[in-house]
């Protein structure tokens, strides 16, 4: 059984998987994000996965850097026992979870599957709301789709809680993963609670943070809360739109920052900017085989936004 200490260390290095923590820097960041962690329980604990070989340390002068050994397969048998603790945590908090949860692991038992998860679901709880990533091993034809939604909406009536869900394949799953833009997939990945078949989902993204050279996975670095897309500044939205193939006359950008085409629909949307309204049909048409239509919908959907983006390509 993973230990609470244990858990957060494993959270923590995998969020910041390309940078080496010192055993000081890590109980820094540990307060910074949980409030939890001392230099004595944690420095226990890193001596006894050192000996587990679930993380790696080297020296520099007389600091110790640690990282996770993504090659040991104990580590990957840790992180789905990490999956069940936490959805241990949120069902201590919030014992209607259990029965939600498991409703769903039942519907979702199908041979397309390869794994599902919960995000942010302590704060979606809280709005008597849940949201879910649905990644299959293959498209799914329309019917199955269409029994899928049947089922959930089903559950959500029931328990009288909305269940907001997008389904990806795998492969467009990693895609999204490995891209350098902010996007819905990196944002979610850390707050995450995988429900079913977690090995699927670490065997297949256990290799891609291993090797991508760097990984953000959230916009504003706060990962105890959701990016607030409506605060995302102008300056990053003329540079994406300038990257997307939309320049405003006489805008200039000061900020290098990449979200994904989605997030920026989603972001010019909130803004209700005339002239940024204007050039989601733009840059829609530029980058269509770059925009991934089921996360838009799934975003527009879940801000309640649907509805204005089909009338302004309408209109446009």
């Amino acid at each position: 059984m993973l230990t609470e200490s244990e858990v957060l260390i494993i959270e923590t290095l995998l969020i910041h998987s390309k940078y080496s923590f010192s055993i000081n820097g890590l109980v820094k960041k540990l307060q910074e994000n949980y409030n939890r962690g001392t230099y004595a329980t944690i420095n226990k604990r890193i001596k006894i996965m050192e000996k587990q070989e679930k993380i790696l340390t080297k020296k520099l002068g007389k600091a110790i850097l640690i990282n996770l050994n993504f090659s040991n397969s104990s580590l990957l048998n840790s992180l789905n026992e990490l999956e069940n603790y936490k959805r241990d945590m949120i069902i201590a908090e919030y014992p209607i979870f259990k029965e939600i949860s498991d409703q769903l692991i039942s519907i979702f038992d199908k041979e397309y599957l390869h794994s599902f998860y919960c995000s942010y679901t302590k704060s979606n709880l809280r709005r008597n709301r849940i949201e879910l990533t649905i990644i299959t091993l293959k498209e799914i034809s329309k019917t199955e789709k269409q029994e899928l939604s049947i089922s959930i909406n089903s559950i959500a009536t029931i328990k009288n809680i909305r269940i907001d869900y997008l389904i990806l394949t795998v492969n467009k799953y990693n895609v999204l993963l490995q891209t350098e833009e902010f996007n819905h997939i990196n944002e979610t990945l850390y707050n995450r609670i995988v429900l079913l078949y977690s090995n699927n989902f670490w065997k297949s993204i256990v290799p891609i943070l291993s090797e991508l050279e760097k990984i953000d996975l959230k916009y504003d670095n706060n990962y105890q809360t959701e990016t607030d897309l409506s605060e995302i500044s102008e300056e990053v939205i003329i540079y994406n739109l300038n990257r997307f193939g939309y320049t405003e006359f006489g805008s200039q950008h000061k900020i290098d920052k990449k979200i994904s085409n989605e997030y920026l629909i989603i972001t010019i949307l909130l803004k209700s900017n005339q002239r940024w309204l204007y050039s989601i049909k733009i840059i829609m048409d530029r980058n269509q085989y770059k925009l991934n239509l089921a996360l838009l919908v799934f975003l527009c959907k879940k801000y309640s936004l649907l509805e204005k983006l089909i009338e302004i390509i309408k209109a446009t």
